[in-house]
């Protein structure tokens, strides 16, 4: 056994790194301030890692790369940049009591196989656990875990039920099947609500507010509802996400403000997105990214720091009965590799202020109104003639409205509601930047 005790590694690119080595005793080291990770561990087996204390470092505390059969226990891991304990392409690996507070990112991330997570504690910060398969997510053991002084709520394979209401510090579902989150509240975590190859799902009447890389992380599911649900102040990936190839998704009456997302939906195939109140956040209000098929509906999509809703990739969506206002850039954005939309019965008012109009579009495939009703989108400051919309596409609106169409919501900001949503924007900004000289 080698041992590697009672060390200080600062201001290095990783700290303590070990590169194929095996039955080391690593315990009692401080690893701060690095550029990279506190401990770097790679192609290693069994170490033990006990009562190191990592913090301030640029990536993560104690990253582990295709390692098999360590221990990680009792560490203090606190104020990374990224993550408490990360841990990919490995397998057979023990993260136990260690103590994980304020990281970035996650406290403990892992993208590997047959690992046990059992008693870690985590404050203002939480887990990640992501894998490609139910057979994967059954190798776990996890267990004893708690964020923020309450239970990791980590279920897998749960049928037909509904989760009691204020139990959990944070919820992780994978391969769940008919489940209802109902009631809930989760703040200051990783990410409040993460469901990993799921279908009939239900999140209804839940507040997910303030934490570090998100509110709702949806990936590969199917049939997801959400309804009724506040996000706001949520960094990094914002409001709603989804990843992988959901299909099926509804969300309905979600309030998402002052994320860095709003809502932003990659790779989902026919969804909906209806009377959702989405603004004041700092990256976009909304974005759909490889989408195909969607109903975007009735929502109020308002004053975003940057576009009200970005186009990326999004084919064949309807785009309607929307109020976009006070956005600080275009309205709606939407790249030459977006075909088939339809964006009509829009309600344009306030956004890109200063240009010379308030969309773009960059593909020449989508319809800016609707032909066989000679009736377009309401735009304020439309004075005669087509409406032009900015981009290589050459898009108009042939039959712009002279009036509000019914049915649209029109989102009246006061003074008073006007500086409580831009100082947030502003708080976010600065939070951002700070961040990223740290």
């Amino acid at each position: 056994v080698n041992y590697i005790e009672n060390k200080l590694y600062s201001n290095t690119e990783h700290g303590l790194h070990l590169e194929s080595s095996d039955s080391c005793n690593i315990t009692e080291n401080l690893c701060y301030s690095n550029t990279r990770d506190g401990i770097y561990l790679s192609n290693s087996l069994l170490n033990s890692l006990t009562h190191n204390e990592c913090y301030l470092n640029n990536y993560n505390g104690i990253y582990v790369l295709s390692g098999s059969f360590n221990t990680l226990e009792n560490n203090y891991l606190h104020n990374n940049n990224r993550d408490g304990i990360k841990i990919t392409s490995s397998t057979s690996n023990t993260i136990a009591n260690n103590t994980l507070y304020n990281n970035d990112w996650y406290g403990i991330s892992n993208y590997a196989t047959s690992t046990s997570i059992l008693d870690n504690n985590a404050t203002k910060d939480g887990f990640g656990i992501f894998l490609s398969s139910q057979g994967a997510y059954d190798g776990l053991s996890v267990g004893g875990n708690t964020v923020n002084g309450k239970p990791l709520g980590y279920i897998n394979g749960l049928g037909e039920a509904t989760l009691a209401p204020n139990v959990y510090g944070q919820l992780i579902l994978a391969f769940c099947n008919g489940t209802t989150v109902k009631d809930e509240t989760i703040a200051d975590t990783s990410i409040a609500l993460i469901m990993v190859g799921c279908e009939n799902i239900t999140v209804d009447n839940c507040n997910f507010d303030n934490n570090n890389f998100g509110s709702i992380r949806l990936v590969n599911s199917m049939k997801t509802t959400i309804q009724n649900t506040k996000c706001s102040y949520n960094e990094e990936y914002g409001g709603i996400y989804s990843t992988g190839t959901p299909t099926n998704t509804s969300i309905y009456n979600v309030t998402a403000n002052n994320n860095q997302f709003g809502i932003f939906l990659m790779g989902a195939t026919v969804f909906n997105v209806s009377h959702c109140t989405v603004m004041s956040n700092f990256w976009y209000n909304t974005r759909f990214q490889g989408c195909v098929a969607g109903n975007i509906r009735y929502n109020v999509i308002t004053n975003s720091a940057a576009v009200g809703m970005l186009l990326y990739g999004c084919d064949y969506t309807n785009i309607s009965y929307n109020c976009f206002e006070d956005n600080l850039g275009y309205a709606i954005y939407s790249d030459d590799d977006s075909w088939y939309n339809w964006i009509h019965h829009n309600a344009f008012i306030s956004n890109n202020l200063g240009g010379t109009s308030q969309a773009f579009d960059d593909s020449l495939f989508n319809m800016w109104d609707d032909p066989w009703n000679m009736e377009g989108n309401y735009w304020d400051d439309w004075v005669s003639g087509n409406y032009t919309i900015d981009g290589i596409g050459q898009a108009n609106d042939s039959y712009p409205l002279g009036d509000v169409p019914p049915g649209v919501i029109i989102y009246e900001f006061n003074q008073f509601s006007l500086l409580i949503f831009l100082l947030p924007v502003v708080f976010v900004s600065m939070v951002i930047i700070r961040k990223r000289k740290r």
